[in-house]
């Protein structure tokens, strides 16, 4: 767990959704640590599939159907509350409580596998390696009857995904000045 967390918060140092909500400067990348930590490395390992490339460079987090994306409930939601806020800081809860409410606004209803993060460590982007992941895990979607769902703040990352079936189903912001989430989903294709 240590190295898929390493790999998610170098990845992500520089995403536009997480850099506009969580702290600044040289606090960032231990805020982003605290982050997967709680995100994927406390989740309950029957909640998700977690996939790895070349020893932890590149990883793939899923979330099974059925299960929720995001805490539910009100008082599980204040018991994140102290752990959110060593993330963003107080000067910045406001932001992250805004992306957690377009998530939860913006995801779908129908039973889907969710793709909650890809990330390859800088040093091995480019290689294929995101896209060896993608293709692993949608095959046994595929054969598993299950369409799949994903939110990205990186444009470009939008072209690697339509590549793998996926459709932009909107665009949307967390607050009037942040930054453009793209939701994208992919149909079960048709077997023919």
């Amino acid at each position: 767990m240590p190295q898929i967390v390493d790999t998610l918060t170098a990845a992500f140092m520089s995403d536009p959704i997480l850099g506009w909500m969580a702290r600044e400067g040289a606090a960032r990348q231990s805020a982003l640590r605290a982050l997967f930590t709680l995100m994927v490395a406390e989740a309950k390992r029957d909640t998700l599939w977690i996939d790895i490339a070349n020893d932890g460079a590149g990883v793939a987090v899923w979330i099974k159907p059925g299960y929720p994306s995001s805490a539910t409930g009100l008082r599980a939601q204040i018991a994140l509350l102290p752990r959110f806020l060593a993330v963003s800081g107080l000067a910045r809860i406001v932001r992250a409580l805004a992306v957690g409410q377009m998530m939860d606004r913006i995801h779908p209803h129908a039973p889907h596998a969710y793709l909650q993060f890809l990330a390859c460590h800088p040093d091995h982007q480019g290689q294929g390696l995101g896209s060896a992941l993608l293709a692993h895990r949608l095959t046994q979607t595929d054969d598993l009857g299950l369409s799949a769902y994903l939110e990205t703040g990186t444009e470009r990352n939008v072209t690697l995904y339509l590549r793998h079936g996926f459709a932009v189903t909107g665009e949307d912001r967390p607050m009037k000045a942040g930054p453009n989430c793209w939701s994208m989903w992919r149909e079960l294709p048709e077997r023919g």
